[in-house]
């Protein structure tokens, strides 16, 4: 991977450890599996694993449960790791080909009768 985004994808699960609503942030395998999901998706989808609809997927499958949030937090695992993947790698572009979520989802599905 590259060198400059893995040291991105380091800082966002170091920050897992001291957000205010987060009891146990991740470990480095979260950044190992984040990396790992991300070039694995990016083949899939036919982007670089940087790219950020797809570093934004990956971080979410890979994190989202390896943190544990304080009690009473009012949030969910997947907001805390949306709010600090925008805070490391900034806000997702909506771009032809580079969306958040579902690449190539089918779109206006109809009943027949």
């Amino acid at each position: 991977a590259d060198p400059n985004w893995s040291a991105k994808v380091v800082e966002l699960v170091r920050s897992t450890r001291i957000h205010g609503d987060v009891r146990i942030g991740s470990s480095v395998r979260g950044a190992i599996d984040m990396v790992s999901v991300a070039q694995t998706l990016g083949a899939l989808r036919d982007l670089t694993p940087a790219s950020p609809s797809v570093s934004l997927d990956a971080a979410l499958v890979a994190l989202s449960g390896r943190i544990r949030l304080r009690e009473g937090s009012g949030r969910d695992a997947d907001d805390i790791v949306r709010e600090l993947w925008e805070a490391v790698f900034g806000r997702v572009a909506d771009s032809e080909g580079d969306r958040e979520g579902k690449v190539n989802a089918p779109t206006g599905a109809t009943t027949s009768n």
